[in-house]
């Protein structure tokens, strides 16, 4: 063989070999493992007093004392600040007076209902007296008629005189008048009782309108008496005065409009507010666990969990608005504080799990390669959450598989490969 012909040859055996070995690609295998994966969403939070109110001043006057200084520590209904009103004052004792007189009034009414009630008793009584009377005066006239007619029959017959005859018509007559008489009495006592009953419904109608003044008159006081409570600036709830915007002589304006004279917040609690994106949000919901990390705090983890949620995105940041409550006693947090706060929204525990580097997606779909001999297979697998760099397998594996530690999109369908073993514990390289 001359020397072309070896030339030929080497040259031969090299491209053989070379494209022997770009056929074979080597890779490393791993196996599904059991992990506890956690899905974590990780933003800055504003922590913020859990209650927080500026104390604005709802009468106008001039403050006269201010008992506290920022950060002062009060109690609920302790006094903050005073405001002087003299007017109020003696618009109290003025409508006070009123009231006094309305009530005085009542009570008037209230005795000259028992004055027509007795009034009223009287009547009847003389009602029923007249009445019984008449009634009388009715039986004794119609027994003078009937002895008148029995006397004049007698006369006519010449049984009797003609003087009895007039005795008798005298009698008569006496008895009509009587009964007239009693009639009368009765007219009388009738229109008495309907006076009496009338006097009744005026008594009542008086207590009525006293009443009605009393109750104008207490309501009039208490509107004195609330503005007069508005001169005291007290604190709505236990807390801390964060700031002070008022000294003696201040005159007040009214309402929000104003500017507030002193802000009070909570202290033995804060809330932390957080912001989480679109993407995470439908995971996280209240009673997920936190940890809070404080960096003034030499970055010091505290657990707790969501206290709320909006539920609703913000339109413009896209974000879910997520509270978290925690007690200022044993964290040392205070408001205005910078805090990283990492929200655990989901946990799966032994669940299998492959290197993310293992996966691959495809078409929509998500593979990894198990190795069968000297190939590498595509199989689908279901994934869940992504935990760091190890991914939840759900369904397509049940943990005796070899599959393909890293790169296995790079690997055709019929390619050979060769499986790396692991390196030795110990074994130089």
């Amino acid at each position: 063989m001359n020397i072309e012909q070896k030339l030929t040859a080497v040259i031969l055996t090299l491209t053989f070999g070379l494209s022997s070995w770009a056929q074979v690609a080597k890779v490393e295998v791993v196996s599904p493992e059991r992990a506890t994966v956690r899905r974590m969403v990780e933003q800055p939070g504003q922590v913020e007093a859990y209650e927080t109110a500026p104390l604005h001043a709802k009468v106008a006057g001039y403050v006269s004392e201010v008992r506290v200084d920022i950060g002062d520590r009060v109690k609920k209904g302790d006094v903050l600040a005073v405001i002087d009103l003299p007017e109020a004052d003696a618009e109290l004792r003025r409508r006070e007076s009123m009231l006094g007189s309305a009530e005085a009034d009542l009570r008037q009414a209230e005795a000259m209902l028992h004055v027509a009630e007795s009034r009223l008793v009287s009547a009847e009584t003389k009602t029923t007296e007249a009445r019984a009377g008449m009634r009388r005066a009715d039986a004794d006239l119609v027994r003078w008629d009937a002895e008148l007619a029995r006397v004049a029959q007698l006369v006519r017959e010449s049984a009797l005189t003609g003087g009895l005859l007039d005795e008798t018509k005298s009698k008569q007559a006496a008895a009509a008048a009587a009964r007239d008489e009693a009639r009368a009495r009765v007219t009388t006592a009738e229109a008495g009782l309907v006076e009496a009953k009338a006097g009744i419904d005026k008594a009542h109608a008086d207590i009525g309108a006293a009443k009605a003044r009393v109750n104008v008159a207490q309501f009039e006081v208490k509107k004195t008496q609330v503005d007069l409570a508005y001169t005291r600036i007290v604190a709505p709830f236990d807390g801390v005065i964060t700031k002070r915007r008022v000294d003696p002589g201040h005159l007040t304006r009214i309402g929000a409009d104003g500017p507030f004279l002193l802000m009070i917040a909570r202290e033995d609690l804060v809330t932390i507010s957080v912001g989480v994106p679109e993407v995470a949000a439908p995971f996280v919901d209240r009673g997920d666990v936190v940890k809070v990390r404080v960096q003034a705090l030499d970055d010091r983890v505290m657990e707790s969990k969501v206290a709320r949620t909006s539920h609703v995105l913000d339109p413009t940041s896209r974000t879910l608005a997520v509270e978290i409550d925690l007690p200022t006693a044993e964290t040392g947090i205070r408001p205005g504080m910078y805090v990283s706060v990492n929200i655990i929204a989901e946990e799966h525990g032994e669940a299998w799990t492959l290197p993310t580097t293992a996966t691959f997606k495809e078409s929509g779909k998500t593979y990894c390669k198990i190795v069968e001999g000297d190939k590498a297979i595509s199989r689908e697998i279901q994934t869940g959450i992504v935990d760091g760099g190890k991914v939840e397998v759900q369904k397509g594996l049940d943990g005796r598989e070899r599959v393909v530690r890293a790169n296995a999109a790079s690997l055709s369908k019929d390619q050979t490969i060769q499986v790396l073993e692991p390196a030795k514990s110990g074994a130089r390289p």
